[in-house]
């Protein structure tokens, strides 16, 4: 019963977490790239395929 009780109370904890995380998060999945992303990721060639994997390391 009480392993029970703690198993319940550690899943609804952590769906409490998970929704609010989504909830803070939510707004940020729709805006676009800012500041230095337009050049560091959309216009970079070395990360459009990983053929290029070793100019990383």
């Amino acid at each position: 019963m009480l392993s029970t009780l703690k198993s319940n109370i550690l899943l609804i904890g952590f769906l409490f977490i998970l929704m609010v995380t989504l909830v803070v998060y939510s707004n940020h999945f729709h805006n676009p790239f800012f500041f230095d992303d337009s050049h560091t990721i959309v216009n970079n060639s070395a990360i459009t395929s990983l053929e290029n994997w070793t100019d990383f390391f």
